[in-house]
């Protein structure tokens, strides 16, 4: 007997159409994600950069439900990514998705995280040895605190969220909001 493979799936641009649908035709529109003013035309389905280009797919549909959510509440207090109900089973993964990342990625390449999150307009915090606030949507900030480790401790990581943003996201695209923000501090590249 043989093994079938699947045909290519096209999840993400399934994702997509389905965000631009979501979203409806609007006038053309700015949105400063980080430190970037896109410009969105939901009569052509684009989505662009500054410099001309679009962002990746996965940005591209988190930037959609950005718009397509309500407008929150607003924030009141930091949370992490248990104290939100809904993500409390999801932790295992979110944290080899998005912790493990952060401590490997910070433990690394220090000196370029810091010039990175500058780029992307970053505010330095305090808490950890390395922490950067950063508001990655008019109302979602996002504060990465790395810890370098001592003796008998590993380097560590802890995300901190506003708690406006279950208001305006799903558990998913929260983790891939955060992974994608990991991706720029690594890649810098949309």
């Amino acid at each position: 007997m043989a093994i079938s493979v699947p045909p290519p799936q096209n999840n993400y641009e399934i994702a997509l159409k389905k965000a631009w649908e979501v979203l409806g035709e609007r006038e053309l529109a700015q949105l400063t994600v980080l430190n970037q003013t896109l410009t969105i035309d939901s009569r052509r389905r684009e989505i662009v950069l500054p410099d001309g280009n679009p962002p990746g797919i996965a940005w591209q549909i988190l930037i959609l439900h950005y718009l397509a959510a309500e407008s929150p509440p607003p924030a009141k207090k930091e949370i992490t990514f248990t104290d939100i109900p809904e993500a409390r089973g999801y932790w295992t993964p979110y944290s080899g998705r998005v912790i493990g990342r952060i401590a490997r990625l910070f433990d690394r390449q220090a000196d370029e995280v810091k010039a990175r999150a500058m780029d992307l307009g970053a505010e330095p915090m305090g808490p950890g040895d390395l922490a950067f606030r950063f508001q990655v949507f008019p109302f979602a900030a996002v504060t990465l605190c790395w810890y370098q480790g001592e003796d008998d401790l590993p380097p560590g990581a802890t995300v901190v969220y506003q708690d406006n943003l279950p208001y305006i996201f799903c558990v998913e695209d929260i983790v891939v909001m955060t992974e994608l923000l990991i991706t720029l501090l690594s890649k810098r590249h949309w």
